[in-house]
């Protein structure tokens, strides 16, 4: 478990997508979510969480599978001495326990849903998200107007305010903007199988 691979799913890669030659909008119409795995991450103790996230899912009529998320507090100490010990070695600072308990949950929930699905998309929430209003149909809008190279389409994000020079997003198309500046944060996203390859690598 490199830091490097830590920081670049978390402050680079979880962008609202990449676009890696062209700008072209090639996507086609979505007429629904079949094609989609919905997964939300909850921990086993968070019982009021998953209360909440099946509550946000009924409301928007979409069916949602719940992954045991990986307890930072409970992890053994040589896990996090490992992660942490490759975080200074690259010069990066140490990270929490929760921050190392998200990262394995999401990466554990990456490698299951790749070796044991036929769909190619898979959207991940975390379980306190909210929805927008209306938030299929805007789905639907967004993901209509995704380029055919699309690898990770981001739901939402929070702007990393520390960084003094911050570039805006760049738009294009009314539904879609291109992250130029660092973010972090997964409360929702969606990536492809071809994602996951790019990262092992």
């Amino acid at each position: 478990m490199q830091c490097n691979l830590i920081f670049f799913i978390f402050s680079i890669l979880l962008l609202l997508f990449i676009l890696k030659k062209s700008n072209k909008l090639k996507g086609g119409n979505i007429k629904n979510f079949s094609d989609i795995d919905i997964y939300f991450i909850n921990l086993n103790r968070s019982k009021d969480r998953l209360e909440h996230i099946n509550t946000q899912l009924n409301v928007n009529n979409l069916n949602g599978n719940r992954f045991a998320g990986v307890d930072g507090k409970l992890l053994d100490n040589n896990i996090i001495n490992q992660v942490n010990e490759s975080c200074i070695n690259n010069g990066k600072r140490k990270l929490l326990k929760g921050e190392i308990g998200c990262y394995l949950s999401h990466i554990n929930l990456w490698k299951e849903w790749k070796n044991n699905s036929s769909n190619n998309k898979l959207l991940i929430l975390e379980d306190d998200i909210i929805f927008v209003e209306k938030f299929n149909k805007k789905l639907k809008n967004i993901l209509s107007d995704l380029p055919e190279d699309w690898d990770v389409l981001l739901l939402g994000w929070n702007k990393r305010s520390k960084f003094k020079k911050y570039v805006e997003h760049e738009t294009v198309s009314e539904n879609l903007q291109k992250t130029v500046c660092p973010t972090f944060g997964c409360t929702g996203y969606i990536i492809n199988k071809s994602f996951i390859n790019k990262v092992k690598k």
